[in-house]
């Protein structure tokens, strides 16, 4: 089974500002699909009979205001152990997407990036990805922010990122 990124909302503002939350489901084009948490999307528009759950899309542009998934990691299957990196947002079903405010600090493990980042790259947002995309240099991105630190907690390897 293929690891999942894990995500670590270490200082979010969204912890103590909760219109910074969207509930969402994710679409791949016109279809609902599962999706890992620490990926980045933008919100498309409320779903149809919904007051709260909105569809969230693979941006579009590099420059689309994006929000990071940060789904509830709850696994229901007790028969076998299973970790964090066993967790995905299953397709169909509601999970938050933060609102990454200029400050904020959240962790991913290198399964949410597009390459391993190191510490000082900058992480930005690619048109028609989900994944964290890396870069040492930045020009015109919209810049997320920057890789921090690295700290390994137990089997984990977390890349720390500082929010622009």
């Amino acid at each position: 089974m293929a690891n999942h990124a894990i995500v670590r909302l270490d200082n979010v503002s969204a912890q103590y500002d909760g219109a910074l939350i969207k509930s969402v489901k994710f679409y791949n084009g016109e279809n609902v699909a599962a999706i890992d948490n620490a990926q980045v999307v933008t919100l498309d528009s409320l779903l149809p009979g919904e007051r709260e759950i909105y569809k969230a899309v693979v941006p579009a542009a590099a420059t689309d205001k994006v929000y990071l998934t940060a789904g509830v990691e709850l696994l229901y299957d007790e028969s076998t152990y299973h970790g964090l990196e066993d967790y995905t947002n299953e397709a169909g079903k509601p999970f938050r997407a933060i609102d990454l405010q200029s400050g904020d600090t959240f962790s991913a493990t290198v399964e949410a990036f597009d390459a391993t980042p190191v510490v000082g790259n900058f992480v930005v947002v690619t048109a028609g990805s989900t994944k964290l995309a890396v870069k040492a240099t930045v020009i015109d991105e919209h810049v997320i922010g920057k890789i921090v630190q690295i700290e390994t907690v137990g089997s984990n390897t977390y890349y720390v990122v500082s929010v622009a």
